[in-house]
């Protein structure tokens, strides 16, 4: 260990703080999808980094290498004492000045633990570290999402949580560096909270355009899927996302086949009121499948097999990583009207207007409306945008505006 950390100990070093998937894998189950954003990034900058993060269930700490990478598993969800570790493990590195956290809630536990973020952030702070936060999600008010947590729409607690996200945001925004966002939404969102305007930088959600895209007769045979129409939800089945609007949904298209590529969720799957959601998914229609965490070999079958692809999300608290594989194997989709805000970001407007793509035909109510519309004119032009999007948003670019930021 001693050596490793000798070898890694320089200027131009950068220490992350992240999910991370499993050896030599890239989309894993055992971490939530921060970790296959932060694989992509990472593999992208030339410079070695130390990366910090989860155990994936391990009782002893791992530091092993991955390419130019130090892997350094110390990190206990839900666990105190992990903070304290981690900064005793950061504090080694002394010639290291930048550190990058990529943070999500419940990545590294719940709420009692993500408190100690911004002390983490004041210590690195007092240690002459560059602190550069990534913010997977914001959102500061949570009387729209009291099911997902579990919670009765007039709760106690909505109020007190409501006061302590805005103050979260605050002061992480104030102790870092810089702070960076996916989406101009949520840009605008923080800047309504901040006065530090010149601190928040939006950096898009990079796309994946190394994944293979399979003919889809092929892959409709490996995977033995009928020969219709396919429409796909990629992802966890969670409320705000609105996995259990897809049964609706396929009802009322019986001459399509629906897929819910995704299990229970990766943060949520041991909580008693996300147990009881997990029951709607007991009686589907025929038309309907739900394969389970799709394994990562398996992603570009599920893509590939698809016709469409449909976000029907209730909620947009971060920038979705599904619609970010959806422009990897260029395919068209529809997003819940939800998601709207998609178009504040400059890129995918521009892109939109580009392509000469109304808006009506992007963006639906699935709750009001459940008919799809699979117009051949209509899908060619979603597939323009996604083809360009990909172009866009390719990791490598994206990851060159992180190089930019870290200068």
């Amino acid at each position: 260990m001693k050596y490793l950390i000798e070898k890694y100990n320089r200027q131009d070093s950068l220490i992350l703080i992240s999910s991370y998937p499993e050896k030599n894998t890239r989309y894993s189950e055992k971490v939530c999808a921060v970790g296959g954003f932060t694989k992509n990034i990472t593999d992208n900058l030339k410079d070695h980094k130390i990366i910090f993060t989860t155990k994936l269930g391990y009782k002893k700490d791992q530091i092993y290498e991955e390419k130019n990478s130090l892997i350094y598993r110390l990190f206990k969800r839900n666990d105190l004492n992990s903070f304290i570790k981690l900064f005793l493990a950061i504090k080694k590195f002394t010639n290291v000045k930048k550190v990058l956290i990529q943070f999500e809630f419940s990545s590294f536990g719940d709420i009692y633990t993500t408190v100690l973020f911004p002390i983490l952030l004041l210590s690195l702070k007092l240690l002459g570290k560059k602190v550069y936060f990534v913010f997977h999600q914001v959102i500061f008010d949570l009387n729209n999402l009291t099911e997902y947590l579990g919670w009765e729409k007039n709760d106690w607690r909505l109020p007190y949580f409501n006061f302590f996200l805005k103050l979260f945001y605050q002061t992480n925004v104030v102790l870092s560096e810089k702070t960076i966002v996916l989406e101009e939404e949520f840009k605008q969102r923080l800047l309504k909270i901040s006065a530090q305007p010149n601190k928040i930088i939006v950096i898009p959600h990079g796309v994946d355009t190394k994944l293979k895209i399979i003919n889809q007769k092929l892959a409709k045979n490996k995977l033995k899927i009928e020969n219709k129409p396919t429409v796909l939800y990629f992802g966890y089945l969670t409320w705000y996302k609105g996995a259990d609007l897809m049964i609706e949904i396929a009802k009322a298209n019986k001459n399509i086949n629906f897929i819910i590529a995704g299990g229970p969720s990766f943060t949520q799957r041991n909580k008693s009121h996300y147990q009881k959601y997990l029951k709607k998914f007991s009686n589907l229609p025929k038309n309907l499948k739900i394969t389970g965490f799709v394994k990562e070999r398996q992603i570009p079958l599920y893509f590939s097999v698809s016709d469409l692809i449909i976000l029907p999300y209730r909620s947009m608290i971060s920038s979705s990583g599904p619609l970010s594989l959806a422009f990897s194997f260029e395919k068209p989709m529809i997003l819940s009207n939800k998601l709207k805000s998609y178009l504040k970001s400059k890129d995918f407007n521009k892109n939109l207007k580009n392509i000469g793509l109304n808006e009506k035909y992007m963006f639906k109510d699935f709750e009001k409306n459940k008919r799809i519309n699979l117009n051949k004119v209509i899908i060619s032009k979603l597939i323009q945008f996604s083809r360009s999007m990909k172009a866009i948003r390719d990791y490598k670019k994206i990851s060159n505006q992180y190089l930019n930021t870290l200068q």
